[in-house]
């Protein structure tokens, strides 16, 4: 099994999971990247012939040209498949751009600054090489987030406090659905195709969690309570992972619920607190990152066995900037780059190994590493290579 990862020269290369000796140097791994471009968040396509990245090009400040490539494995094609226009720059300190592929690997939606403001735009894999005209523009508005249809032809869209469906695949404008919402991020598809899970405002600063039926267009009410939340459907399962009601200004959730459809019941999963959460491919663990015991310059995951809800902490770490973006952003990122290996045996995570008590800056890049972690507990860490974003090679999702 292989990973993309974006090294500190801001080069993107390939490293094979199955070699035992870590990469020491970047020279030792596969480029992917042209020279001359300074690279960032690499996305591996489902089917495994594409990657995505962001990449500067140019001189001084004043000429630096910031573009949306995809390159083949084989063959560095097609290229660039977006530019920015002149004085636009990332849509986040550190993020140019937020991207995310189809099931089918046929499309890539990404998020781009423009003149107008934050902008969805997609682009179709078989548009030829150099051909920057097919990346289309989809919905304009910010903030921005968005889930694909599991069929890979529809995008159901939160921008700002509305929610949209939009066809991926015809120039025809998006639909806005009534209910707006300011108190969630990213809207979640159910792999069976039929049902999207997001939350709409209610009185005195509560929000109800729904499911909309795309068939009928019937919305379902699962619950209702107070602050932010954050929403995934487990795979292969009728069941959608809630975190709720953030400590404070932590950044960190109450604990996490598993709430069944349609009925709404819901299960306590965990008290912790939870900065992030991700489910294994298929459906039989979630990881959820939560912080260190008695301290706060490190955090940890947490490995939760759904068929026994049996609980393994993992070795503790330091994220590196992008990770920590990856983590406060996680109901989209992890749609976008899964943590977990396309088997479910493997976490994938970037940083540094160690238990930090006091809370400091994060590393700038060259301490940080790509590391493999074996969600039972029973092996140790390893380090796979120098880096501080990255995904896995095809990591198709689930049927």
């Amino acid at each position: 099994m292989q990973i993309a990862y974006a090294a500190p020269d801001a080069t993107i290369r390939i490293h094979d999971t199955n070699d035992p000796r870590p990469t020491e140097t970047s020279g030792d791994d596969t480029l992917v990247s042209v020279p001359g471009l300074r690279c960032s968040w690499p996305l591996w396509s489902p089917t495994g012939d594409l990657i995505s990245f962001s990449g500067y090009a140019g001189g001084g400040s004043a000429n630096v040209r910031l573009g949306m490539y995809a390159t083949g494995i084989e063959e560095r094609a097609p290229g660039l498949i977006y530019s920015n226009e002149p004085d636009t720059g990332a849509i986040a300190r550190g993020t140019p751009h937020y991207a995310c592929w189809s099931p089918n690997g046929e499309r890539l939606a990404f998020v781009a600054q423009t003149p107008a403001g934050l902008t969805l735009h997609v682009w179709d894999s078989d548009t030829q090489s150099g051909a920057q005209s097919g990346a289309r523009p989809l919905l304009t508005g910010g903030p921005m987030y968005f889930s694909w249809s599991p069929d890979s032809n529809d995008l159901f869209i939160h921008s700002f406090t509305g929610h949209y469906l939009a066809r991926a695949t015809a120039a025809t404008e998006p639909r806005r659905f009534p209910g707006d919402s300011t108190q969630y991020m990213s809207p979640s598809w159910s792999l069976g195709g039929g049902q999207v899970a997001f939350f709409i405002d209610a009185e005195r600063g509560r929000q109800r969690l729904v499911v909309i039926d795309l068939e009928d267009y019937a919305i379902k009410v699962l619950a209702e309570f107070p602050g932010i939340a954050a929403i995934a459907w487990r795979p292969r399962h009728p069941q959608i992972a809630l975190a709720r009601q953030m400590i404070r200004s932590t950044g960190f959730y109450s604990g996490i619920s598993l709430i069944d459809y349609p009925d709404g019941a819901e299960r306590r999963l965990t008290d912790d607190p939870v900065l992030a959460f991700f489910w294994s491919p298929d459906g039989s663990r979630l990881a959820y990152v939560t912080s260190s015991e008695g301290a706060e310059g490190s955090i940890r995951l947490c490995v939760i066995a759904m068929d026994a809800e049996e609980a393994v902490y993992l070795p503790d770490f330091k994220p590196s900037q992008e990770q920590l973006t990856q983590f406060m952003f996680f109901d989209q990122y992890a749609q976008s780059m899964p943590m977990w290996s396309p088997d479910s045996e493997r976490l994938l995570i970037f940083g540094v190994l160690g238990y930090f008590e006091e809370r400091t800056e994060l590393t700038r890049r060259d301490p940080d590493r790509a590391i493999l972690l074996d969600p039972t507990g029973a092996e140790s860490p390893r380090e796979l290579a120098r880096g501080h974003i990255g995904s896995w090679g095809s990591w198709a999702p689930p049927a």
